[in-house]
């Protein structure tokens, strides 16, 4: 059942700003710059190798996996930057990406899928500021103004119900 806009109960409202609240800052993930010495002769020693004992020493992170892709791209990235870079590291767990040079603000995403609203938040993950934000009307409002109505309206219209109660042909 669709509900046109100017039937509902309620005039529309599209929260768009974000309230400062105080809260501890502990993003998933976080930014260690590092300045690695470059491999010689003498001490010839594998780039990850140098970057994990860097990070080790330095910030304490230990037994870190990195990701594949960063992997594949870490020798070039470490040259081209002149063995200073930043690692964007998940979870104090797993090295995502390298970044040339020091990094000093990095930014995330915080979505609120509501029931009305949809509202994303870009945030500096190093000092926790909301620098932009923005919202608009979830689309599943026109089918009903709480979640109960608009599930009911994709059972019915999409054919869900029927194929969720009715047993597949090849279990026979």
């Amino acid at each position: 059942m669709f509900v046109p806009e100017e039937s509902r109960g309620v005039q529309q409202v599209i929260r768009k700003e974000a309230r400062e609240i105080a809260v501890e800052l502990n993003p998933a993930v976080k930014a260690f710059y590092a300045e690695l010495p470059p491999p010689t002769l003498h001490e010839p020693t594998a780039d990850l190798e140098r970057l994990l004992r860097v990070l080790d020493q330095s910030f304490g992170l230990r037994n870190l996996t990195i990701d594949f892709q960063a992997l594949r791209l870490l020798p070039q990235q470490l040259r081209e930057a002149d063995w200073k870079a930043t690692a964007m590291v998940w979870m104090d767990r797993e090295i995502l990406s390298l970044q040339s040079g020091r990094v000093e603000d990095y930014y995330g995403a915080a979505v609120d899928i509501g029931t009305t609203t949809v509202a994303v938040y870009i945030c500096n993950l190093r000092t926790g500021r909301v620098v932009s934000t923005g919202s608009m009307m979830n689309p599943q409002v026109a089918y009903g103004e709480d979640v109960m109505s608009g599930s009911a309206t994709s059972w019915e219209t999409r054919g869900m119900a029927s194929s969720v109660c009715r047993r597949p042909s090849s279990w026979d």
